[in-house]
């Protein structure tokens, strides 16, 4: 029997949709050749050069293996170069100080792989050490942060000697859209406002950042944002994530006040109780709130920090002095539930707030609960508690916007 076609765009699209499962997609590859440049695309999407820890006992193992394991990807990427092509997303993990003969050897394979791969999107950099890098490495990464094809960066648990180190290599980047620094650890964190000490910046562009995550050590990128160096303009950032650490009100503040302007979502992680704050008075625009790692306890809720945010939305004000709508249409709060009996009489007050015309644009109010599922009756007490809380949100409820569920 005569197999059916299949168009190659519905190919494409059905194979799209399974680039997470490389067992599936070496399968598809089979079924008929036209299947195989789909299925490739997929296969080669992403690429993770994981080098094996130095502390394992079966380090050097690991070492050939992955010493082998590249030789075949080169191989295998010269022989067929269309294959790099595919490459969108690299992940780079363990780039630190490695003993002896090792360090070389490790250093050159990933340089080799890294050589034929000219289309990257995505670059993710893990847990590295850039004083220990070789320099052909850091040439190789240079080179690879200045493609135009790469438009989102990661960089996270990575050891860099001064800010102004990493301001400079994030420079050469000039067609950044997507910036993501976590975890970074500095030798000398007084260097903030000396970003030329040492290093080459070029001049400030036109290059648009539309997403930034940023840790609790943001201080240094709120000075290098004003700096004529930085080569990317702000202004219009549409999406900021704030998290986990410890911010500084004052550090927060003045980020918003930078950049908040055209933010249309904003995430915030482990906001502190005494921060009743005025957050969202710089972000006049914003139409998608996260805020995640919120507690609610026996003696505590986080109700007066949301009851806060939220107010601070009420004081934008139109030409005539009348209270502007809110653009705020999206409402997500993860809340860490701590054993124990919990009062949620206090959640109404969000309840009343939401219900005012200011937030008439709201469209959607989701809770999440977390919280230790392995303690005896504690999943019991989750569901009693995910209807409290519906409960005191009645208003919300009615409206059909709001969605309580228990968290994985």
């Amino acid at each position: 029997m005569e197999r059916p076609h299949i168009p190659p765009e519905l190919v494409e699209s059905i194979l799209s949709n399974l680039y997470f499962d490389t067992a599936t997609l070496l399968n598809c590859a089979l079924v008929a050749q036209a299947w195989v440049p789909s299925s490739q695309r997929g296969i080669f999407r992403e690429l993770i050069l994981k080098l094996p820890s130095k502390n394992l006992e079966d380090f050097a193992t690991r070492l050939d293996a992955f010493l082998d394991a590249s030789k075949r990807r080169v191989a295998l990427l010269d022989d067929k170069p269309y294959l790099a092509s595919y490459v969108r997303t690299l992940q780079l993990q363990e780039l630190v100080e490695f003993e002896g003969d090792s360090e070389h050897a490790l250093y050159s394979a990933t340089t080799s792989v890294m050589e034929r791969l000219s289309n990257v999107e995505t670059l993710k950099v893990w847990s590295a050490d850039w004083a220990v890098l070789s320099h052909v490495l850091r040439e190789e990464l240079t080179r690879m942060l200045r493609s135009p094809s790469l438009t989102q960066v990661t960089l996270g648990g990575m050891f860099i000697p001064t800010v102004a180190q990493l301001a400079s290599l994030i420079s050469c980047a000039r067609h950044l859209k997507d910036l993501n620094v976590i975890a970074i650890r500095y030798l000398d964190t007084n260097s903030s406002t000396e970003f030329t000490a040492g290093t080459s910046l070029p001049p400030k562009s036109t290059t648009q950042l539309e997403q930034l995550k940023l840790d609790h050590t943001i201080l240094p990128f709120i000075d290098w944002f004003h700096h004529d160096s930085c080569p990317f303009q702000v202004q219009n950032l549409q999406s900021l994530y704030l998290g986990p650490g410890t911010f500084l009100y004052s550090d927060v503040i003045a980020l918003l006040q930078y950049v908040g302007r055209n933010l249309r979502q904003l995430e915030l992680m482990c906001l502190q109780a005494q921060e009743l704050n005025k957050h969202l008075e710089y972000t006049p625009n914003l139409q998608a709130l996260y805020l995640y790692g919120l507690r609610q306890g026996v003696s505590f809720t986080p109700v007066p920090i949301i009851q806060a945010l939220l107010n601070s939305l009420l004081n934008n004000i139109n030409q005539d002095g009348s209270r502007r709508v809110a653009t705020l249409q999206h409402l997500t709060v993860d809340l860490l539930l701590i054993t124990g009996a919990h009062d949620w009489n206090p959640w109404s007050v969000i309840d009343a707030l939401l219900e005012k015309p200011e937030f008439a644009l709201l469209e959607t109010v989701v809770f999440k609960l977390f919280g230790n599922y392995n303690l005896p009756n504690f999943r019991g007490s989750f569901l009693d508690d995910k209807e409290l809380l519906a409960k005191e949100l009645a208003v919300l409820g009615r409206s059909g916007r709001l969605t309580v569920q228990i968290g994985s």
